[in-house]
């Protein structure tokens, strides 16, 4: 039987995987640069940690990636995936720990800034992101 803790964390790799979709579809567009940096954060900034194993696709982790490739393949809306997350976030406030919270920021900054830095719809969005988790 699962325990509530891992039940948590799962989804909150599921929700991680709808904020950064939100956050490279922001400008309407998702990059080749910002796949390229989602899967390379997925696989490499969040494997570890958490009781997670290093064997990536038996990782929490591969949901990230999995739910951005999902919402992207329905051509999901930024809202719709940003409200997603949001609504996550204001039901589990104790999971965010301080570290939790600039890895959060600092991973969507990088997707944002995946191809010639951040637009204003970037900036907006992580600008909301950032009052929601702080």
């Amino acid at each position: 039987m699962m325990n509530i803790h891992k039940i948590e964390w799962d989804k909150f790799y599921q929700k991680l995987g709808h904020l950064y979709y939100a956050i490279a579809k922001c400008d309407k567009t998702i990059t080749p640069e910002e796949m390229v940096e989602l899967k390379n954060i997925a696989r490499t900034e969040w494997t570890i940690g958490n009781g997670a194993s290093v064997n990536y696709k038996s990782d929490d982790t591969y949901q990230i990636e999995n739910i951005f490739h999902l919402l992207a393949k329905s051509n999901s809306s930024t809202e719709y995936a940003f409200k997603i997350f949001s609504d996550f976030v204001n039901e589990n406030k104790e999971l965010l720990t301080p570290d939790l919270k600039q890895k959060i920021m600092q991973t969507a900054d990088k997707i944002a800034s995946a191809k010639s830095g951040k637009n204003k719809a970037e900036l907006t969005l992580l600008f909301q992101l950032h009052q929601l988790i702080r």
